[in-house]
């Protein structure tokens, strides 16, 4: 034999032995981790964050741009006062002090003091900063003066402070494209030389001198205002056009005026949108081409948030517009590109900004876009999330500052266009749309989709918290609308919870945990019919060892099989339990034990989930717990149909209490058709979730019981035989249980739960799963006013493209109090092409043939074994492998017989070289 086939043999059985020597040795393959990078709202389109401030003492930020590009940022120090940072280059320099100096008598002396508030700043076109705050109130009249300084943006030092007006409420400053500055400003203080009212300057040469005030709008009942109950705004752009709005709260209007020649000479004001519904917070938008938009909010126009768009030449009725805003944004500015563009910036009371672009050639709002940051400080290992949010236009970009909850100012800058980003498509999302809408409480709902493509939700409600729900309401979307949330069902004994529900061909099948014991009800109903009670068909108890049942799991198979799987959590005969109907829900078979808490010893089980594959088996994962009121739970468990559907004898009927088997029924089974229960988390780990796409894999997703509600995964290759080690869900961390996961064709994974966005906002979050690792997480926010409640539900239409997701979430009533409703919202998602269900028509049940009445017969008890799964062999690390003790016997064998090869190998060798 040849040496080099000799030394291969040697290696072959070397490899073999090995191979045989370690259990489940390629049988599975390890899961790598993951590093979370950052992430920001709007994914990778934004540069990595930067400290400005490195002192936890800042606050207020503001950024400003020259025309040359240069930034500058502004914050407000506790222990410094005012203080800024410039960017050369790329490069951000150190914080330095930028006081803005005031000059007080004391004694008879000037001294020159530091003001003591964060003044308003905004740039020129010029380069130049200008700084505005109001001054010490007078020890006579009370009056505060409107201040003013400026700086050369790069620079670290103000003019000297002077009064733009002795008197002043609110005020607003913008730059036109010339270089000049034009001021609006409320006075308060009445004079017959100076009456209150609506004032306007201006300077022409960068702020160094000013217009005497010229007054635009008088009246006595600003004197009386507070600066939240009034507003200005004043706009500037080429060939002299100023634009000038406020409002005047008494009259319940906001009004508008214009100055054709620079602000020398103004037109007469008039009011603003339609009078019977008011409007308020009116600005002015200059943008390029077309003529100046007004922008306005109406006061008693129906829903949260009405906004309304005309020319401001009055050219045509008030169009509604930014319809998909819930709440009016607050702290409204326009940032201008070099080519005359608009992005609408708006503030948000959670920190955040929302953005929209002005399209001029298609005549519209972009779609608005919330823009918020999260991320980890590189330096301590440790999430920040900004808030308080301001932007500006650097050459393309959009520049943003932030303040961190670590009392930082961090900066960020968009890679892509800013007006790129906002106008990019819309949200995939719908907005999230109530469906409930009741008095009572509801529980979390269930939902399902048939093949017409019309949504089904079903939830409990109850009277009060604390108490399960004691009715299950439906709602169904045909597709064009939502029909009225209606009471359908309801248990014998006034308990109704828990609802699961699926759709088979034309049929909704329901099944929830009711009566005083627990027993767990089924009933159907026509897709069409659902909607009324009578729909409905009467609530019947499913095959149960006692009378006590929690937590149902309902799915269906290829065949149109129905299978259930429950929980019974305490006393003698807890355990987990199955039933199935291959009728449609006509007859059951008997209850079948999947395992035995009981005899196992646990104190408690709950909250199975079950799935189906391709195959017809069946995948159930359960939770271990102890006994309520003492601990967390102690760990999630699996197991599988071992022979399939087929040995679950699903045509064996359940008679009704009371009553027997007919003659010649099939016995139930043994329970001996369950896999042994495998542990795959040990620990304070709860809800799980199992999915079984037709690629072959089997899915088994579980959360942390613990304020991190991060979520763990591993997944099988061979139908449930072996498992990946878990990894963690990446980023999908704060949604408490349970999730919502739903499969599709080709083996994708759609995860949806409640949590928080990166501003801290509800939000619906959403990754994927694509085959070999988790994609990036996706956030909804919920509508303004919306607090999500824990737990989501869904449901895949695959070939249509849309997820459907439902949810609860708190609303504020009328009187305060914090109203829950059930919450649908939908999602478009790639479209995969489906194998069709085939309906399935129950056939009648054949009467037998009346005979003698036989002998009640014991139906068996079902058994399983209630051993705890093996513990593991003990076994030893080496490096990065760690191989059970057992197989080091495997190992020496190998290299003994390596050894023993090597020296038949080398005989021949030897003998010739003698």
């Amino acid at each position: 034999m040849h040496r080099s086939r000799r030394w291969t043999l040697a290696l072959l059985v070397l490899l073999l032995l090995a191979g045989l020597s370690v259990p489940g040795a390629g049988s599975h393959a390890l899961a790598q981790p993951r590093a979370e990078g950052l992430r920001q709202d709007s994914g990778q389109v934004w540069s990595e964050p930067v400290n400005l401030s490195r002192s936890g003492a800042a606050s207020e930020p503001v950024v400003v741009a020259a025309p040359d590009g240069t930034l500058q940022v502004f914050w407000w120090d506790q222990l410094d006062g005012l203080t800024t940072a410039r960017r050369d280059g790329e490069v951000w320099g150190a914080a330095v002090a930028s006081p803005i100096y005031v000059y007080e008598e004391v004694r008879g002396e000037f001294t020159a003091v530091p003001i003591e508030v964060m003044p308003f700043i905004t740039a020129d076109a010029g380069g130049q900063a200008h700084a505005l705050w109001l001054g010490e109130p007078d020890e006579d009249t009370g009056a505060r003066p409107l201040m003013r300084s400026r700086l050369a943006i790069g620079a670290a030092t103000w003019s000297t402070s002077a009064a733009l007006a002795p008197s002043a409420l609110i005020w607003h400053l913008a730059p036109d494209p010339a270089g000049a500055l034009h001021l609006v400003y409320v006075r308060p203080q009445h004079t017959a030389a100076s009456p209150a009212g609506v004032y306007y300057a201006r300077s022409i040469d960068g702020g160094v001198t000013w217009s005497a005030p010229r007054l635009l709008y008088s009246s006595m009942y600003f004197r009386t205002l507070s600066p939240e109950q009034t507003h200005v705004h004043v706009a500037a752009g080429g060939e002299g056009q100023v634009h000038v709005t406020w409002d005047d709260p008494r009259l319940e209007t906001a009004f508008y005026v214009r100055s054709t020649d620079g602000g020398l000479a103004w037109e007469e004001p008039r009011a603003v949108g339609d009078p019977e519904e008011g409007a308020k917070h009116a600005r002015v938008v200059v943008a390029q081409p077309g003529e100046p938009l007004l922008l306005w909010e109406a006061i008693r126009a129906a829903g949260s948030c009405a906004l309304y768009q005309q020319r401001a030449a009055a050219a045509g009725p008030p169009q509604r517009v930014l319809e998909e805003l819930a709440r009016c944004p607050e702290a409204v500015g326009f940032l201008r590109a070099a080519d005359g563009q608009v992005l609408l910036v708006a503030g948000s009371s959670g920190g955040g900004l929302t953005l929209a672009a002005w399209d001029g050639s298609a005549g519209r709002w972009s779609e608005p876009k919330y823009l918020g940051f999260s991320f980890e400080d590189p330096e301590l290992e440790r999430q920040v999330y900004l808030g308080a949010l301001r932007a500006a236009l650097a050459a393309d970009a959009l520049a943003v500052v932030g303040q961190g909850q670590d009392g930082d100012v961090w900066f960020l800058e968009s890679r892509v266009g800013a007006l790129e980003w906002a106008s990019a498509p819309p949200s995939p999302w719908s907005e999230p749309a109530p469906l409930s809408q009741g008095e009572g409480l509801p529980g979390l709902p269930a939902v399902a989709t048939e093949a017409e493509g019309r949504v089904h939700v079903l939830w409990s409600e109850a009277t009060r918290e604390g108490l399960p729900g004691e009715s299950l309401h439906y709602a169904g979307y045909s597709g064009t609308r939502w029909t009225q949330p209606a009471q359908v069902l309801r248990s014998p004994e006034e308990k109704a919870d828990q609802p699961a529900l699926v759709a088979v061909g034309d049929r909704l099948h329901a099944v929830w945990s009711g009566g005083r014991g627990g027993e767990i009800f089924y009933s159907q109903a026509y897709v069409g019919d659902a909607y009324a009670s009578g729909g409905w068909s009467e609530p019947q108890p499913l095959p149960a060892p006692v009378a006590v049942g929690s937590a149902p799991a309902l799915v269906a198979d290829l065949a149109g099989t129905l299978h259930v799987v429950y929980a019974v959590p305490l006393n003698e005969g807890r355990g987990i339990y199955y039933t199935g109907s291959a009728d449609g829900g006509e007859t059951w078979s008997a209850a079948q034990v999947v395992f035995d808490a009981a005899a196992a010893g646990w104190a408690m089980v709950d909250r199975p989930d079950l799935a189906v594959d391709p195959q017809g088996t069946l995948h159930v994962a359960w939770v271990r717990a102890p006994l309520p009121g003492r601990g967390l739970p102690e760990g999630v468990y699996y197991a599988r149909s071992a022979a399939g559907v087929e040995a679950l004898q699903l045509r064996t009927p359940s008679p009704p209490s009371g009553q027997v088997l007919r003659p010649g029924t099939p016995r139930p089974h043994s329970g001996q058709d369950w896999s042994e229960p495998v542990q795959v988390a040990e620990g304070a780990y709860d809800w799980p979730r199992v999915a079984a796409p037709p690629t072959g894999q089997v899915h088994v997703l579980w959360g942390e019981a613990s304020s991190s509600a991060g979520w763990m995964h591993q997944w099988s290759v061979d139908g449930g035989a072996s498992w990946t080690r878990p990894e963690r869900v990446v980023r999908f961390s704060g949604v408490p249980g349970p999730v919502g996961l739903a499969k599709d064709g080709v083996g994708r994974l759609h995860l949806v739960g409640v949590g928080k966005d990166d501003a801290g906002e509800p939000a619906l979050l959403y990754t994927t799963w694509a085959g070999e690792s988790w994609g990036e997480l996706e956030t909804s926010r919920l509508p303004p006013g919306v607090s999500g409640e824990a737990g989501a539900a869904v449901a895949l239409r695959p070939a249509l493209g849309q997820l459907d997701v439902t949810f609860r979430g708190g609303v504020e009533g009328e009187g305060g109090e914090l109203q829950v409703d059930v919450f649908y919202a939908g999602r478009s998602v790639p479209a995969v092409e489906v194998t069709p269900v085939p309906a399935l028509t129950p056939q009648p049940a054949l009467e037998p043939t009346p005979g003698p009445t036989p002998a009640a017969t014991l139906t068996p008890r079902p058994t399983v074994n209630p051993a705890a799964p093996s513990p593991a062999p003990p076994s030893i690390s080496l490096g990065p492998v760690t191989l059970p003790l057992m197989s080091l016997g495997g190992l020496l064998l190998a290299a003994l017989t390596v050894i023993v090869v090597g020296v038949l190998a080398l005989r021949p060798l030897r003998a010739r070289g003698r």
